[in-house]
Parts: structure tokens; sequence; C-alpha cells
């Protein structure tokens, strides 16, 4: 079975046309390792991400269309897949403890966790993580509220760009870009 996804990714302009042009780039590290991030379903967080990560410049986003193969999704939304990340995790932790994967430390949560997805993707052949996230709105940035625990949003990490099916640019909100 092969599963769609709409995903929304928030960039700027001129990256934008660029990724329309040709197609994306995988990043190096994230919360969700490497690969292209989207937020499913959710164009106004990509908005908001856009502005963020990119101020002073003009915010754009692209929609897309994803096709994966079931097997190939790694979906932590599902009990089962977010037991077998925990199991993992755990099972490098105690590697850690006994001096072996020191490579893997990091003072950042997200960026172990990244390596941790990483991992499990390189081990099962994943081509997309699927996962509840939590990305601060620019209101609660703007007035230094404390990061919320609870998810805000369903984000998808692609590790493949040929599984791109279709993109455009996203209609904004007052047609800013």
């Amino acid at each position: 079975m092969v599963r769609k996804f709409t995903g929304f990714h928030g960039t700027e302009k001129e990256i934008a046309n660029r990724i329309i042009r040709s197609n994306f780039v995988l990043s190096n590290k994230g919360w969700l390792g490497k690969g292209v991030y989207f937020f499913e379903e959710s164009l106004d967080r990509a908005i908001d991400w856009a502005r963020f990560s990119h101020p002073g410049k003009i915010a754009n986003v692209i929609e897309v269309v994803l096709e994966i193969p079931n097997e190939f999704v790694f979906d932590t939304t599902t009990d089962s897949h977010a037991i077998e990340f925990h199991d993992f995790r755990d099972s490098i932790i105690k590697r850690i403890e006994q001096g072996k994967n020191r490579d893997l430390l990091s003072h950042n949560s997200g960026d172990f966790d990244g390596k941790i997805y990483d991992l499990i993707a390189q081990k099962k052949k994943s081509i997309l993580i699927r996962a509840k996230t939590f990305t601060q709105p620019k209101i609660e940035r703007s007035i230094h509220i404390p990061t919320s625990r609870v998810p805000n949003a369903v984000e998808l990490c692609l590790k493949n760009v040929s599984y791109v099916k279709s993109k455009s640019k996203a209609s904004l909100p007052c047609e800013e870009g």
C-alpha cells in the first residue's frame, strides 16, 4: 500500500524558486534526522516557520504531495513505532553508558533524537519519518513563552526527494510571496 501525504515546506522566496526549478536539498540534521522537513496539512505552521527562519525576507511555502510505500514510513504518531523508537533509543543509551557510540552524544536533545531517527531509518530503510512535534509560534517566541511539550503539529522528514510526486508554491494569505 502506498500512503499519500500533503506537506508544506516554509522557506524564503529565492530558495523556493530554486526548489521549484530543481529540487529540495536534504538538511544535515534536525529533530527527525537528516532530510527535508514538511508540516503535514499545516500551511499556517509553514508560513510561521518561514517568517521565523528567514527574517527580513519574503516568506514562501512549497506544497508537496509525497507518495511513500507504507513499509518505508516510520510513523511515531502510532504507538508501535513510538515504542520502537524509545526501545532503540534506550539501547543506544546503554551502549553509550558502556563507552560505545559516544559520537552520538550531543548537548542538544533534538540533535540526539535526530541521530536516533537516522539510525532507525538506516536500519529499517525508512524513507519518511512522521512525528508529532511542537514548533513555537511567533507570538510565543516574541514574548518568551517557554516551549511546550505538547505537540501542535505533525512533521514529516523525507530522506529521499525522489518520492516528491508534485510540488508548487502555496498561496499565502495576503499573497506575501
